[in-house]
């Protein structure tokens, strides 16, 4: 069945299912008008068919294919002509089947996803296909993306912002409890923008102390103190890359003010030294403070606070996302090489109902536990909740 739309500029969607067709057309409306083809597995000769007729655009839902093999198939009977393919992965694909999609270089979208976010991928996917390298590395840098592990609405709204963060200079500050991924997200947002060739340097705010920040930050010459040789600060090593201040909030205050020179302008100079150094550097920084309310206080700088917050990605705790959870579990359980544990319904609920106050870390050292224990065995609630009880505190 072949369901069209009007507009002049149109995709074909191959999919059996009418909620991903709704997703679609709505997602690209004014974009695109999709044509539905209700594919079965014996049609692709009607298929080429069709996309003769429509076009050579496809999306295709890879729930379709119930293993590497039906993949392998489709692929291989469109691979005759000049098509452009997008494959949409549901929380339902198998993941051998994304897999083998990923190893044939194939574009990947995981749905559901902001609207904004798959209108983006299309632009780029279609709008400019003539452009095959840099839809590369734009795809390249959608599977960076999808290291940071979940599919909920809160998280896709998450990488769509650092998405887009990435394609500007500005100043990134990510708020989130501990064990949320700031860190890792801020490294992703950098290995996927127009810097990642260049080094990011994470620096621990914390361990900045007052008397030492300023030559470590910024580097020394010769005999500048006693026992001083020359070497470089964070800063320089930094230069055309990005420097990342993670827990920004546990900065002395003193040290806050030596940042914001450097930020304005880019020039500091090394500790003995009158010999002005400048670098571009792109600032990123996390906190799981809250830094207005330190502002109120007079811990935090006002005017540093305007300096690292052009953009504020906020990381939801997994309470806030409970789907996310077995979906992280089962990615750390398969990465320690343990695919044999089964859970009873009372321990998925527990799992996903648990508070987690120390969020993804928590969810991680539980899979390591239930691997030394559990491997070839069914978990029950009563297993986890034990756990829990000795190891996640608020």
């Amino acid at each position: 069945m072949l369901v069209s739309g009007n507009e002049s500029s149109r995709v074909l969607l191959v999919s059996n299912r009418n909620d991903i067709f709704h997703f679609c057309r709505n997602a690209l409306e004014g974009l695109y008008s999709v044509d539905f083809f209700s594919f079965r597995k014996q049609q692709p000769a009607l298929l080429l068919s069709f996309a003769a007729t429509v076009g050579t655009h496809f999306i295709v839902d890879s729930s379709l294919f119930f293993s590497e093999k039906d993949a392998a198939r489709f692929i291989a009977a469109i691979s005759g002509v000049e098509l452009n393919a997008l494959f949409l992965c549901p929380y339902e694909v198998k993941k051998n089947v994304v897999e083998f999609l990923r190893h044939t270089k194939a574009s990947l979208v995981h749905i559901p996803c902001e609207k904004d976010f798959f209108r983006g991928i299309m632009k780029r996917k279609f709008y400019f296909a003539d452009d095959g390298a840099a839809f590369h590395g734009e795809n390249e840098s959608f599977l960076k993306l999808h290291k940071f592990i979940g599919h909920s609405s809160a998280i896709q709204k998450v990488k769509s912002e650092v998405a887009a963060a990435a394609g500007s200079d500005c100043s990134v500050l990510f708020e989130g409890e501990t064990g949320t991924g700031k860190s890792f997200l801020a490294r992703i947002l950098h290995e996927v923008s127009n810097r990642a060739a260049k080094q990011f340097v994470q620096v621990n705010s914390a361990d900045l102390k007052e008397t030492l920040a300023v030559s470590n930050l910024y580097g020394t010459i010769n005999g500048a103190f006693t026992g001083a040789v020359s070497r470089p600060g964070h800063f320089s090593v930094a230069n055309g890359g990005a420097i990342f201040f993670d827990e920004i909030g546990t900065m002395h205050i003193s040290v806050q003010e030596s940042l914001l020179t450097v930020l304005d302008s880019g020039v500091f100079y090394k500790v003995g030294s009158v010999v002005e150094q400048k670098v571009d550097v792109r600032f990123l920084s996390a906190t799981n403070a809250d830094l207005k309310e330190m502002l109120f206080r007079g811990d935090f700088r006002r005017d540093l606070y305007n300096r690292i917050s052009d953009c504020v990605i906020r990381i939801p705790a997994l309470r806030e996302r409970p789907e996310d959870v077995l979906e992280i579990l089962e990615h750390y359980l398969h990465a320690y090489n343990c695919r044999d544990i089964t859970f009873s319904t009372g321990a998925v609920d527990f799992l996903l109902n648990f508070y987690w106050p120390g969020n993804t870390r928590d969810v991680i050292r539980c899979s390591k536990y239930l691997v030394s224990r559990y491997a070839g065995k069914k978990v029950c609630a009563e297993d986890i909740a034990s756990w829990t009880e000795k190891h996640c505190f608020v």
